[in-house]
């Protein structure tokens, strides 16, 4: 995996106070010095690991720009599929929403009479290399480590929408299509997968930093150029919710950045990400056999509780600060790289670590869940936190979506 993806995580702490090689401390604080330029203000720094990532962004851009212009001059590289293609994406790694989104577009959708299917590059899961049907409508047919933790937790949430998995998202997608005869494919994380056309491009940018530092991986966050998000049809500024003025802030920058034109006629909505409580686990038992349903909980059952909490996925603080505001006190947190796969040493660590900290339950998030599932039993109750997207103006976007559906049916009547 290349340096700009392994430093993009979160920062992974040791749970058992065992003593590390000299290897693993190197690479550990190597990994924190590049996540923090990553995640800097983007000025230059008069340092040589910052010089380094800068002339490796560098290069990364001009790989871009050929590709960018391949693409551009043969429009046959890029495969059609026989019904409308959604695609839900973003331009910066690290999460933006992109899981909650496609749920909510999913679920939208079949609630307006659409059969809808879902593709994932299923990052993780072994199937994604070979393809896989993680959900046929009816049950779950891959475990977790088969199909990815997002592509699993998105048909647990769902149950009754298929979900398939494959690196060559078109090839996904002729699959989905002759098992399942979808009306609309959904596209997770596609926003960079030009190998397949997609008739409605979606574009998530987070409220806080809707483009990291300005910088290309690895200096900074941006998977593209921000010149690129001229592909998207529709823009989506995230966690808006927390932010002043998301949408002026994101204006401002598009101007910096000669798109004014691009920016006054792309419909442009903001959301926010709601947390809520998706199952409680008892102590001393886990009955969801490795694929829990949600069974949302009341969120009063965390106000005033002392929580222990640990997750890995793109954002821990996100998670940190989203759970503080069911109201429980975080007693103490681990914090692991995205997609982690855990063991009986991070259990034991973890659990010891709650111990220590005197809390009264442990937390995590769905995504977490999703991977450790009747694998382990818990000495202590166990919250599994789940997000949820939230659009401003649903009406009106929800509206939009379906103008969107509609031109496009009448695009290919005969």
């Amino acid at each position: 995996m290349p340096v700009w993806f392994f430093a993009a995580g979160s920062r992974s702490h040791r749970p058992t106070g065992k003593p590390a090689n000299r290897q693993t401390d190197t690479m550990g604080l190597l990994k924190k010095k590049i996540e923090s330029i990553m995640n800097d203000d983007g000025k230059p720094k008069a340092i040589p690991l910052e010089r380094l990532l800068t002339g490796l962004s560098h290069c990364y851009g001009g790989v871009l720009k050929i590709r960018d212009r391949s693409f551009q001059n043969h429009p046959e590289r890029s495969g059609s599929l026989p019904c409308m293609v959604i695609s839900i994406g973003n331009i910066t790694v690290g999460g933006t929403g992109k899981t909650p989104m496609t749920v909510y577009l999913a679920t939208m959708l079949k609630n307006s009479g659409f059969r809808v299917a879902i593709v994932s590059r299923g990052y993780g899961g072994k199937s994604s290399k070979t393809g896989g049907i993680v959900c046929d409508g009816k049950k779950i047919l891959l475990p977790s480590h088969m199909a990815g933790d997002e592509p699993h937790m998105m048909a647990k949430q769902l149950q009754d929408v298929p979900v398939v998995v494959w690196s060559n998202r078109y090839q996904a997608g002729l699959l989905a299509i002759e098992k399942f005869s979808p009306d609309i494919l959904l596209l997770d994380d596609g926003f960079q997968h030009r190998k397949l056309k997609r008739d409605l491009n979606i574009l998530l940018l987070d409220a806080n930093h809707p483009f990291g530092n300005g910088h290309l991986l690895p200096r900074g966050t941006l998977r593209e150029p921000v010149a690129m998000i001229q592909r998207a049809d529709i823009m989506i500024l995230t966690r808006a919710g927390n932010s002043p003025e998301p949408g002026k802030s994101l204006l401002e920058q598009l101007s910096k950045n000669g798109l004014e034109a691009f920016a006054s006629h792309t419909p442009l909505f903001l959301s926010s990400h709601r947390p809520y409580i998706h199952s409680i686990i008892l102590s001393g038992d886990d009955k969801s056999g490795g694929n829990p349903a949600p069974s949302p909980q009341d969120p009063s059952i965390l106000k005033g509780k002392s929580v222990f909490a640990f997750s890995g996925i793109a954002k821990n603080i996100d998670f940190r600060k989203s759970a503080a505001t069911l109201g429980c006190r975080i007693a103490g947190y681990l914090e692991f790289s995205d997609h982690h796969e855990y063991n009986e040493t991070d259990f034991s660590g973890i659990m010891q670590a709650a111990r220590k900290n005197n809390a009264e339950m442990v937390i995590t998030t769905e995504k977490d869940f999703s991977r450790i599932a009747g694998r382990f039993q818990w000495p202590l109750p166990l919250g599994v936190i789940g997000v949820s997207i939230s659009i401003h103006e649903e009406k009106k976007f929800q509206e939009l979506i379906l103008t969107k559906i509609e031109n496009y049916n009448m695009s290919k009547k005969p």
